[in-house]
This record gives C-alpha cells, structure tokens and sequence, in this order.
C-alpha cells in the first residue's frame, strides 16, 4: 500500500491526493514517494472517519439533514474526481475502489457508465469480519490486469521512450 494523502503531485491544478493505493511491485522503482502516482495506480483507496456523513451511499436514512447530505455530496464529489484523475492518467476499462469508513468498508467498481457500489461492510468487530476484508484486498492483489481494468490492446510507454521525451506539445 502506497499512502499519498499528504501531498498532491506536482503540476497538479486540481491538488488532489487520494489517501492511499496500491501499486504494482513492478512499478515501484517509478513511483514518487508520498503523492498520488495516479499513472501507477493498480487500486485506490479512500479513508474516512465514518458515520452516514462521510458515506456517501449511505441510504439507511432518507430524512438526513441537508448539512449532512451537503457532506455526503462532497465526499462523492471526491471519488468521482479520483476516478477521473485514474481514467485520464490511465487507459483503463474499470477500476476498483476501496473506501473505508471509520469501522466499515465499500467496495466500488467504477468504469465510464457508472459506479457499482458493495453494501457497507463492517470489518473491525471480529475476526471474521476482518477476515472478510483480508479476503477482499488478498484477491484484488491476484487479479489480473486486464480482471484489474487495464485496457490490454494498450502498451505503457517506457521511459526510455523517445516520445516520452519529447515536449507534450510535439506528442500530438
């Protein structure tokens, strides 16, 4: 796990930094500690102090107040700029989220129609309910890349590449 929830990258005018992620061992001689790495990122992670407030499809309660719901609608806000920094950084099909909210946790998988979101799960009560977490990040680690969402008919350029090196605007 890679945590980056510090300190944006540089030339980033969003200054987004998720709070973690998970990058492949083969990529970590590219990384830069302590920011995103959003062109390595294999799956994102969002942490959360909890509560409905901070859930943002949390729908147990349809009557909540609008100051929770303004909250709500911030941190769904988040996610979806998150995914956009993965797509456009990426050439990706999906990607798998994990937002973990205080003492539960969602799985999220999103690709460019929409969000496929888990029930809330709780994973700090027992040790079978930490199992089931151990149990999601385990198998998110042995997919594939392509079960994983990266799009397989793509080649990440090395960066030894000569049009790596080139201005971006003579890469057009």
């Amino acid at each position: 796990m890679h945590l980056s929830e510090d300190t944006p990258e540089s030339g980033d005018p969003t200054k987004s930094k998720v709070d973690a992620s998970f990058i492949p061992d083969e990529d970590l001689d590219s990384i830069e500690p302590k920011v995103p790495n959003w062109a390595f990122q294999r799956y994102t992670i969002e942490f959360k102090r909890g509560g409905t407030k901070n859930d943002p499809f949390d729908d147990k309660n349809p009557l909540q107040p609008e100051s929770m719901a303004d909250t709500r609608r911030f941190v769904r806000g988040q996610l979806f700029s998150y995914v956009d920094h993965i797509f456009n950084y990426q050439h990706r099909t999906a990607l798998f989220m994990l937002l973990v909210n205080g003492s539960t946790f969602r799985v999220m998988r999103w690709d460019r129609s929409g969000v496929i979101v888990s029930p809330a799960t709780e994973y700090a009560e027992t040790i079978e309910y930490t199992r089931v977490l151990l149990e999601l990040l385990y198998g998110l680690s042995k997919m594939s890349p392509v079960d994983a969402g990266l799009d397989p008919t793509v080649t990440r350029l090395s960066r030894a590449s000569l049009n790596k090196r080139r201005p971006a605007a003579q890469r057009a």
